[in-house]
C-alpha cells in the first residue's frame, strides 16, 4: 500500500501556515525544517496512530521490500520513512533486492543501487566492476555502477588500480581513473602521473584533473612543466593550471590564447555580459 506523505505533511502544516500569515518567504522556509521534524514525530490517525518515522518500523524485511516495490515498478521514488527503514534490513533483504535490480525501471536503480550501498551489500563492489567493464551497458547505467562502487571508498580504488594493471579500453580506463584519485593509495599517483605524461592531448585536461583530486603534492612540479608546452589550447591549459593550483602551487606563466576557439566563446560570453 502507498501512502502519500506528502499530503499527510500538507494536511500538517496547513494551520501552522495559517498561523505565519505576515511572515516573510524566507522565514517560513527556516520554520519548514522545523514543522517537518515536528510531522515525523507526530502521531497520525491516518497511520495507526502511529508516527510517521515509527509507521515502517512495524514490518519486516520482506514486507517493507514488497511496499517498496509498489513505488518501484511505477518508477517513482520512496519516501524518506520507506527508505530508511529498508536501509536498516539485513543482508538477506538486501539480497532479495539485488534480484529486483534488473526487474526495475531505470528511473530507480539508482536509488536501489544507494540503498545496497547503505545496506554495505558486499556483492555489489564486484558487479558493479564487472557492469563498468561491460561495453554493453549504457552510458547512464554505467554511471548509476561508478557511483555505486564509489561507496566503497578505499575498496573501489584497489579494484580500479588492479584493474587498470590488465587490458581495458580508453573510455574504461579513464572511469576507473575517476574511481582511483579519489583515494591516495600506494601506488595510485605513478598510475595516474604515467597515464597524464602518454595521453593524447585532449585527454590531458582530464588526467589533470584525476591529479589535482589525488591530493599528491609531486605532481606539481610535473603540472607546472606541461603548462609551459606551446601547443597547449586554452581549455587543456586552465584545466593544469587550476590542477596545480589546488596542489598549492603558484603559477605566475601568463598565456596569450588569441584565437583559440574555447578561449574566444568565454571571452565573447564576458563581453556580452558587460
Amino acid at each position: 500500500m502507498k501512502i502519500d506523505f506528502e499530503q499527510l505533511y500538507r494536511a500538517f502544516i496547513q494551520p501552522r501556515l495559517a498561523q505565519a500569515q505576515g511572515l516573510k518567504d524566507e522565514e517560513i522556509e527556516a520554520l519548514s525544517d522545523q514543522w517537518y521534524e515536528e510531522f515525523n514525530h507526530t502521531p497520525n490517525t491516518q497511520l495507526g496512530g502511529l508516527t510517521p518515522c515509527e509507521y515502517y518500523t512495524q514490518f519486516d524485511g520482506p514486507t517493507l521490500l514488497e511496499l517498496a516495490w509498489d513505488y518501484w515498478e511505477e518508477g517513482e521514488e520512496l519516501p524518506g520513512q520507506l527508505a530508511r527503514a529498508l536501509a536498516q534490513q539485513d543482508q538477506d533483504t538486501a539480497q532479495a533486492m539485488f534480484r529486483l535490480l534488473e526487474r526495475a525501471l531505470p528511473s530507480v536503480r539508482g536509488e536501489m543501487l544507494e540503498l545496497l550501498c547503505q545496506m554495505q551489500y558486499p556483492p555489489l563492489l564486484e558487479v558493479g566492476f564487472t557492469k563498468i567493464l561491460e561495453q554493453t551497458v549504457e552510458d547512464e547505467e554505467k554511471q548509476l555502477w561508478v557511483e555505486a562502487v564509489q561507496q566503497f571508498g578505499a575498496k573501489a580504488a584497489e579494484k580500479a588500480l588492479a584493474l587498470m594493471n590488465t587490458q581495458v579500453d580508453e573510455e574504461t580506463e579513464q572511469i576507473l581513473a575517476d574511481i582511483l584519485c579519489q583515494w591516495p593509495l600506494e601506488g595510485a599517483f605513478e598510475r595516474l602521473s604515467a597515464l597524464f605524461c602518454q595521453a593524447n592531448p585532449e585527454h590531458k585536461a582530464f588526467y589533470a584533473s584525476c591529479l589535482g583530486k589525488l591530493g599528491d603534492e609531486r605532481a606539481v612540479e610535473m603540472l607546472t612543466k606541461q603548462l609551459k608546452d606551446p601547443k597547449l589550447d586554452y581549455y587543456t591549459y586552465c584545466a593544469i593550471r587550476d590542477a596545480a593550483e589546488e596542489l598549492g602551487a603558484w603559477v605566475e606563466l601568463d598565456r596569450e590564447f588569441a584565437g583559440d576557439k574555447d578561449y574566444e566563446a568565454i571571452k565573447m560570453a564576458m563581453m556580452e555580459e558587460e
